[in-house]
């Protein structure tokens, strides 16, 4: 992936929710929505930031917006947990009409919650928080950071397939 995030501050932050919850700050763009077709370049090159509202424990596209180091916020596992129900979230957990429940427990193993994958995501502890995050935020700074450490992760990850694979060769 090529494309890389920029800071632009006529960008807006852009929300990745499909539960039904919303969050309203003039930062947002209140007009995105990942249900409609988007174009993924686009998004993560004119967002100012993302705020991930999680519909499952792992979401690949906040893998594709860490690693083109768009600033990202998150909530924490506890809040998580108490908007669960409430809001729909890890609506995509299981099928419809499945009767396997989640163990709450699980939810802090989430990628964005692991500081050895995403370490410069930023953690709201209730929606009341987001605001305040939003406008105290140096978006550069997070981002400048998210890109030094992406860099420092991918050489790590090429020096241990480095290692596997020279260990097939004897």
């Amino acid at each position: 992936m090529n494309v890389e995030w920029s800071d632009n501050k006529e960008n807006k932050i852009r929300m990745w929710n499909k539960a039904n919850l919303s969050i309203s700050h003039s930062l947002i763009d209140e007009t995105f929505s990942i249900s409609k077709q988007y174009n993924r370049d686009q998004v993560i090159t004119s967002s100012r930031g993302i705020i991930h509202i999680p519909y499952n424990v792992s979401i690949m596209s906040a893998f594709e917006h860490y690693r083109c180091n768009v600033p990202m916020f998150v909530p924490t596992g506890s809040l998580v947990k108490r908007l669960k129900e409430k809001h729909n979230l890890l609506s995509e957990l299981y099928f419809p009409g499945c009767s396997l429940t989640i163990d709450p427990e699980w939810i802090s193993l989430s990628d964005w919650y692991d500081d050895k994958n995403m370490p410069y995501t930023i953690k709201f502890g209730s929606l009341e928080d987001v605001p305040k995050l939003l406008e105290t935020t140096d978006y550069t700074e997070v981002s400048e950071k998210m890109k030094s450490y992406n860099k420092t992760r991918k050489d790590i990850i090429y020096a241990q397939w480095a290692e596997v694979l020279n260990g097939i060769k004897k």
